[in-house]
């Protein structure tokens, strides 16, 4: 939906497409959705692909609560929101279930999620970690 309200429903969907590549070690559905421009994004699907490469997968790290606020209205096809979200610890894992890196869970983890609206869809085309406001 072309509105303001698709727009920020797109970027908590967004979000979620790169909660649901750490939880398959597949970045496929996220890439579908964001610009070349979108640089953190980029990255992201990059790690998960080269995480997948090596047969690791990724044990917990995953996404709750989220909450999505505007941000900024830049233009009337384009939109930046807040999306905020705590995310469970994590371990990187080996194919044979060695444990070799992770992390402690993070309560109010924060993206800046800007969207823009081109041929007839929404993508996110900027992806920025930013403290909690």
């Amino acid at each position: 939906m072309h509105s303001a309200y698709g727009a920020k429903s797109f970027a908590e969907f967004f979000v979620r497409t790169i909660d649901w590549g750490y939880a398959t070690t597949d970045s496929h559905y996220m890439r579908h959705y964001f610009a070349k421009t979108c640089q953190v994004c980029s990255s992201i699907a990059s790690d998960l692909d080269g995480t997948a490469s090596q047969h690791h997968h990724y044990l917990g790290d995953r996404m709750h609560s989220l909450r999505v606020t505007d941000r900024h209205t830049a233009t009337v096809a384009s939109f930046a929101f807040l999306v905020k979200f705590d995310v469970d610890a994590y371990s990187s894992v080996t194919e044979s279930g060695r444990v070799i890196s992770g992390g402690a869970p993070v309560s109010g983890f924060t993206f800046s999620v800007s969207v823009g609206w081109k041929a007839g869809r929404w993508r996110a085309t900027s992806l920025k970690r930013v403290d909690a406001e």
